[in-house]
C-alpha cells in the first residue's frame, strides 16, 4: 500500500497523461482506505495503559498536527510546481514504508522475546 501510493505519485511526476493521473489518484484513495484499519491496529497495539480512550485521543491530536504540517509543506511545494508536490508525496509514502518496517521488526522482536507477556 505504501509502495502503491509512492508509485502513483511518481507516475504522475513522470507521465503527463490525464487518464493515468486519474487512475493514480484512484490508487492513492484506495491505498488511503486500506491504510485506515492497519493504522488502527498499530495504534491499538501500542497502547499499554488502562486509559485507552485518552491515548487514542492523543494519537488523533498528533495525527491532526502532522496532517496540518504536511498540508502546509505540500502547499509550499505545489507553489513551486505540481511535480515537486508529487515527488514530496512519494517521499512521504516511502518514508512511511520505512517507518512501518521498523515498527514491524520491533514487534517481531518483542513477540519473540522470552519475556513477552501472553497479552502481547
Amino acid at each position: 500500500m505504501f509502495l502503491t501510493g509512492g508509485a502513483a505519485c511518481l507516475m504522475m511526476v513522470f507521465f503527463a497523461n490525464p487518464i493515468l493521473s486519474v487512475a493514480c489518484m484512484v490508487l492513492l484513495r484506495i491505498s488511503s482506505a486500506v491504510f485506515v484499519p492497519i493504522q488502527m491496529n498499530v495504534q491499538n497495539r501500542e497502547i499499554t495503559t488502562a486509559n485507552r480512550a485518552t491515548m487514542l485521543s492523543i494519537y488523533s491530536i498528533v495525527m491532526d498536527l502532522v496532517a496540518v504540517g504536511t498540508n502546509l509543506v505540500f502547499g509550499k511545494a505545489a507553489d513551486s510546481g505540481v511535480n515537486l508536490a508529487m515527488l514530496l508525496g512519494a517521499g512521504f509514502c516511502f518514508a512511511a514504508l520505512a517507518l512501518y518496517c521498523v515498527w514491524q521488526r520491533r514487534e517481531a522482536k518483542k513477540s519473540a522475546s522470552p519475556m513477552a507477556s501472553p497479552s502481547d
